[in-house]
């Protein structure tokens, strides 16, 4: 083999080798556009201009949620909250395990959603944890750049 060829070929072999692991569709930073809740007899729709700036990021293990309520005078005292932890994304279903969170009674809670993609929109659609729950609630968020 001519020293040419088998440079090209180990080149050819090297490159093929380094493929890089596909990075999951879910991880990136992410901007609350609306919201909705169901209730028996409630629907509650909340774009986000209504309740503030809500936003995800979502790492390879972790997840972080951060909001703040803008609607209100700035003199005033404001609202603002966190969450965090780990999640898993399999089979379209995203579970976020709250490690910290504002709200004290919410830390250890788990929360699952089923995820659909529309191009830069990601939509949660959640999973009541009681089957008889007669609540749903739908996030939809626009991926960041």
């Amino acid at each position: 083999m001519k020293p040419n060829t088998f440079l090209c070929l180990f080149i050819v072999l090297l490159i093929g080798s380094c493929t890089q692991e596909k990075k999951s569709p879910i991880v990136g930073a992410w901007q609350l556009i609306s919201g909705r809740t169901v209730t028996q007899d409630t629907v509650i729709i909340a774009p986000a201009s209504v309740n503030g700036n809500h936003m995800k990021i979502i790492g390879e293990k972790y997840f972080s949620t951060i909001w703040q309520d803008t609607s209100i005078n700035k003199s005033d005292l404001w609202y603002a909250g966190f969450n965090g932890g780990t999640y898993t994304f399999e089979n379209e279903v995203y579970t976020e395990s709250s490690e910290y969170f504002s709200i004290l009674s919410s830390i250890g809670n788990t929360y699952s959603a089923k995820v659909e993609f529309k191009g830069d929109t990601m939509v949660l659609t959640y999973i009541p944890k009681d089957a008889n729950s007669q609540v749903s609630s739908v996030d939809e968020w626009k991926r960041l750049e």
